[in-house]
């Protein structure tokens, strides 16, 4: 037999009461105080695992309770076959500094392994199945949230260039098999610089920069190539699912739900903003120079449109199409096969 001090509760009231408890090895247990002898089974007993420094809680089948600050003990006066090593396990591991440290490594290589390796693989799996037609509303709303935002405006190109490389542009297309064709337009925009967008659904954005930077049209193909790499990949819809499930899991972690509502109105935004990871720009510049092989043009059209770029705003820049690519002489020697 092994007793232990401890505090009943009636359940009727919240005063308490000093006891002992007397635990035998039949998987009886007795508690006995002023006034108070009673006898109950183990099986019948709720003991859950302790948290921290809280006092272990013993439930009675009579909704009476006790209150027991030496868990340790209380486990130890237990009967063997009292069904409760998981959480003694637990326990251990809570009050070892070693096994916390191990225990949140752990837990942070599991993060990872999900946002690295998971999450992107379930966004391609569900970016797939998404019906284009709601990916046809979300690149209008991602176009339409740009131009409200002020970060697009009206093409100051003339009706002569702009048709002249939609000629050169579609028929690039036909010859590489494309079709249906997408959508390509030209927009004016002092705040991304030269940059080329590739929304949801096919909707190709050129800017007025990113076509007066090109010194031969050719290089313009090379960058269609790209962004038509990102549309092939559905890059844009798998971003949005890779940020929104992440946004999402720090809504469930932090119990901000009103964050959820702010979240659905801002996702044209979010791809108006989207900074593709370097496996989604390897992936398009893969499909540039395949695009380009197809045009029979040399890759180096590309790669002097890149430098030219890199020149002109710097990997580092703040804006700009190199802001979310990699750096320019990592992309010209994949380009090149160097």
């Amino acid at each position: 037999m092994n007793t232990l001090s401890a505090s009943r509760y009636d359940g009727h009231s919240s005063a308490s009461q000093p006891v002992t408890l007397a635990i035998y090895a039949d998987g009886t247990i007795k508690v006995n105080g002023e006034g108070i002898s009673l006898s109950y089974s183990l099986d019948d007993i709720d003991i859950p695992a302790q948290v921290g420094a809280v006092p272990a809680r013993l439930q009675f089948p009579d909704n009476s309770l006790c209150e027991v600050t030496d868990y340790r003990a209380l486990r130890a006066a237990l009967p063997a076959a009292h069904k409760g090593g998981f959480l003694d396990w637990v326990h251990h591991w809570e009050n070892s500094l070693k096994y916390a440290l191990l225990g949140m490594l752990l837990a942070m290589a599991i993060i990872w392994g999900g946002v690295e390796y998971l999450l992107p693989a379930a966004a391609k799996h569900v970016a797939e199945r998404i019906p284009l037609e709601w990916e046809t509303t979300t690149g209008e709303q991602t176009l339409a949230a740009l131009e409200r935002l002020g970060l697009l405006t009206p093409t100051r190109l003339s009706e002569g260039r702009r048709q002249h490389l939609l000629q050169q542009f579609n028929a690039a297309l036909h010859k590489a098999g494309r079709a249906p064709l997408p959508r390509i337009e030209f927009r004016h925009s002092k705040a991304i610089g030269a940059n080329a967008l590739a929304l949801p659904s096919g909707i190709l954005v050129f800017t007025d920069d990113m076509v007066k930077i090109a010194e031969d049209d050719r290089e313009l193909l090379g960058i269609l190539g790209h962004e038509l790499g990102h549309v092939e990949h559905r890059h844009a819809m798998r971003h949005v699912l890779q940020n929104s499930a992440l946004a999402l899991l720090l809504i469930m972690i932090t119990g901000d739900v009103g964050s959820a509502s702010s979240l659905a109105a801002t996702l044209p935004t979010l791809l108006a903003q989207a900074k593709y990871s370097r496996q989604f720009e390897t992936e398009a510049d893969t499909f540039a120079v395949s695009f380009m092989q197809q045009q029979g043009l040399d890759t180096r059209y590309l790669t002097s449109i890149l430098q030219r770029l890199g020149e002109e705003y710097g990997d580092s820049d703040t804006s700009g199409y190199l802001d979310s690519h990699p750096a320019t002489a990592e992309r010209v020697l994949r380009l090149t096969g160097g």
